[in-house]
């Protein structure tokens, strides 16, 4: 979903309502991305700038301003809570190549690193205990997640499987038991141009 404004206020339609939300200090030309949190008082946003590229609010469904997530010299997108609400999965491109950032809420300065080779598209499995992506390759990727101190350690990674999608910023979502995945695929019916090999080239080139 997404939308533009006058840079001070969102109209966000949910359910049969059409809920309005002050922007404080941040000029805002478009808005795209939304999540709910678990216990549904925010809503997340990657919000756009005329000077800067998008960043991530978490925005109060009761009302007041809108509260930063993920800010930084690269674009952030495609946010999504936990299942305890306690921690936000996004990408960004901040180090060059698209990567999959963890970062606390409400924000403490905890921040992970979770994808190595390039990773977009986040997702959290219901029971918490996986983070799910996709890498550059276009592989979903599984990442274990395991406790520490600071609530947050990404573990060891699995290549689930390869996939050629269609679609946007939502190509894919996990079930809830995490065992299937519903992926925006094109028809197998699909027609495709076909490929021509042409051998003995230079011989052509003398007629």
């Amino acid at each position: 979903q997404g939308g533009t404004n006058d840079g001070s206020v969102v109209m966000v339609h949910n359910a049969a309502q059409e809920r309005r939300f002050v922007l404080a200090n941040v000029s805002m030309s478009s808005y795209f991305g939304m999540a709910d949190s678990p216990d549904g008082r925010y809503v997340l946003l990657s919000i756009e700038s005329p000077v800067t590229l998008p960043d991530i609010y978490a925005l109060p469904l009761s009302g007041g301003p809108a509260v930063p997530v993920a800010s930084g010299p690269g674009s952030e997108a495609s946010p999504g809570f936990s299942p305890d609400g306690r921690f936000v999965a996004y990408a960004s491109n901040e180090s060059g190549r698209p990567q999959v950032y963890v970062v606390a809420f409400p924000a403490n300065g905890g921040k992970w690193q979770v994808s190595q080779e390039g990773g977009t598209e986040p997702r959290w499995s219901r029971d918490g205990k996986e983070l799910f992506y996709v890498d550059r390759e276009n592989w979903i990727v599984s990442v274990e997640l395991g406790a520490s101190a600071a609530g947050f350690a990404p573990g060891a990674t699995h290549r689930l499987f390869q996939f050629h999608s269609i679609g946007g910023d939502w190509r894919y979502d996990v079930s809830p038991d995490g065992t299937r995945f519903l992926v925006a695929a094109p028809p197998d019916d699909a027609t495709q141009d076909p490929i021509t090999l042409v051998t003995n080239w230079t011989a052509r080139l003398a007629k």
